[in-house]
């Protein structure tokens, strides 16, 4: 259960808090707003607007994922408006997976990310200033007007994929995180893409886990799917050189070493009509 609180406590104990700004308390007469934190990229604020009584907020988020041994970094806008709850900005995935099938895949998407144009718009700019500093944000974003690269890809960046614009909304009712519109690819391991893609991310909220899958379409329709639950994730794409190198890796080289207090974790290839499935689920129920 996902809600907004201002200035109060939370309606359970045991609701887990995924995003809080603090601080400073004040009112602008601008906007008609109570605002907690401050409007800068050095905290997280929170924006209750008096009139609509709708909350937005920006900053570094945890939307509290149950992934397993998949981490997760998010950072950007989220709102509560009429009801919806959304999020909008950066979703980092690290995950354990074969080093030759991402660069496969990494190239083919550089080579056909999409026909949107990737935008280096104010929320990537505040984003990237966030997540690394102000300071080497002014530096990061002349590397990208001069050459639609960073020089030199940020450490912290450095993600099995990393996903710099994606839009969140919560589904009530399938009790999970759907995103809208293409999403923006920043780049896979340390190959940079900057492209908008056709696709879809699902999270299911579960019991016990949370099941995330990953759909993407490249310009020229060649597809690449992820679906991680319970330990195991499962990968295919419709281009046959990144299925051999899930498939070349040993079985014993596709598991995670074993780490007192972590999930296991592995990785296969899935069934051939995986995605098609998925895709029929996404219709049916989004």
């Amino acid at each position: 259960m996902y809600y907004s609180t201002f200035l109060s406590t939370k309606k359970r104990a045991k609701d887990v808090e995924f995003f809080s700004a603090n601080s400073n308390v004040y009112y602008n007469n601008d906007l008609n707003s109570y605002i907690v934190g401050g409007l800068d990229s050095s905290s997280n604020y929170l924006i209750l607007d008096e009139k609509t009584c709708s909350v937005t907020g920006n900053g570094i988020l945890d939307l509290n994922f149950n992934l397993g041994r998949i981490k997760t970094t998010s950072v950007g806008n989220i709102f509560n408006k009429k009801g919806e709850i959304g999020f909008d900005g950066f979703l980092f995935l690290d995950f354990d997976f074969s080093d030759d099938a991402l660069e496969i895949m990494a190239n083919d998407i550089f080579s056909a990310p999409g026909d949107e144009i990737f935008e280096y718009d104010i929320n990537y700019e505040n984003n990237l200033s966030r997540l690394l500093g102000k300071s080497a944000k002014e530096d990061l974003m002349i590397d990208l007007e001069i050459n639609d690269a960073f020089e030199k890809l940020p450490k912290k960046m450095n993600q099995t994929i990393a996903m710099t614009k994606i839009n969140f909304v919560w589904n009530k009712k399938n009790e999970s995180f759907i995103s809208q519109k293409n999403i923006g690819l920043g780049n896979i391991k340390e190959t940079q893409v900057n492209g908008m893609l056709n696709g879809h991310i699902l999270i299911e909220k579960g019991r016990n886990t949370d099941i995330l899958t990953l759909y993407l379409q490249t310009e020229f329709y060649d597809e690449y799917y992820f679906t991680y639950k319970s330990g195991v994730m499962r990968a295919i794409s419709t281009n046959p050189e990144f299925n051999a190198a899930i498939t070349d890796v040993k079985d014993t080289k596709r598991k995670s070493k074993s780490v007192q207090g972590l999930d296991p974790f592995r990785y296969m290839l899935a069934n051939e009509d995986s995605p098609e499935k998925f895709l029929k689920k996404i219709k049916k129920k989004f």
